[in-house]
């Protein structure tokens, strides 16, 4: 593998909030407990949430959530879930919602008043399964009455995946990763118009990953301009925004590397106490591994 190249060039902020990201366009992307699996969602084992038969699960734990990068709409397309049904007289429901996790406040994951509702899926009906050890894969569609959803969010926003199951349906890992969910036993969703948050504060505190995502499109991302930061720190500091390379040689030690620019005068020394507002970081990259991205903290 070719080696992970950076080089850091410079970080900027400013006594006022500016932000710089990149643009998305219509990149699919998933959250949910299992947003890494996509479509490809696979069973864990055949256990199921099993507190209650009527059951709001909402995902808010990293990286099962996605931040909105910039003001952006997107359209739901998918929902993938394993289930384990066994109920062979009534069918099970599940119906898929998205919505915008507020994460500021005292135990943010159990606030109903934290959720806002972008969007409620149409029911999807599940049927039990046979079998030792049954599970069945569903990957459904996104839709709310028959047509994939369009909805909006503005930049920094963080949104989140989740479920209302009539019924015990969805497989669940012991794997504790992705951090607690939000679990309300009971419907708090059904009555609640799109924009308002969840009726009902958590009851209990879930930290299992769950077999279940949501994917989504990108269709449309307005990403603000760069503009000039007031004081800029780090070696190119003096060239702010407006950074060029040099050459293309990196920096090639190790391919795991914390660099820090502390000489003058790429340093700020704070002349009182300030309150100061990081926005920017502006470099310029060599890297030329095609097969795993580099990551730059």
């Amino acid at each position: 593998m070719s080696k992970k190249h950076f080089r850091y060039r410079s970080l900027a902020f400013l006594i006022a909030s500016l932000h710089s990201f990149s643009a998305l366009s219509a990149a699919e992307i998933y959250i949910g407990d299992s947003a890494a699996e996509g479509v490809d969602i696979a069973p864990t084992n055949t256990e199921t949430y099993s507190r209650s038969e009527l059951t709001i699960v909402m995902h808010t734990g990293a990286p099962v959530i996605y931040t909105a990068p910039a003001d952006q709409e997107l359209s739901l397309t998918e929902v993938n879930f394993v289930s384990a049904y066994e109920n062979e007289t009534v069918d099970g429901l599940l119906t898929p919602f998205v919505a915008v996790f507020n994460s500021t406040g005292d135990d943010p994951q159990e606030q109903g008043n934290n959720y806002r509702i972008l969007a409620i899926g149409d029911p999807i009906t599940v049927t039990a399964v046979d079998g030792e050890n049954p599970t069945e894969i569903i990957n459904e569609a996104f839709t709310v009455n028959g047509v994939n959803p369009t909805i909006n969010v503005s930049a920094n926003e963080q949104i989140v995946a989740g479920f209302l199951q009539q019924g015990r349906i969805i497989t669940l890992a012991r794997d504790t990763s992705n951090g607690p969910d939000y679990i309300f036993d009971g419907d708090s969703l059904s009555s609640q118009p799109v924009g308002d948050p969840l009726a009902e504060n958590s009851d209990f505190q879930f930290d299992r990953t769950l077999d279940f995502n949501i994917g989504f499109d990108v269709l449309s991302s307005n990403t603000p301009p760069v503009l000039p930061a007031e004081i800029y720190i780090g070696d190119s500091a003096a060239e702010g925004v407006n950074i060029a390379p040099i050459n293309t040689e990196t920096y090639s030690i190790p391919e795991l590397t914390i660099i820090m620019h502390t000489g003058d005068p790429v340093i700020y020394t704070a002349p009182e106490a300030q309150e100061l507002v990081i926005t920017q970081v502006n470099f310029v990259s060599a890297y030329e591994d095609e097969t795993v991205d580099g990551l730059l903290t």
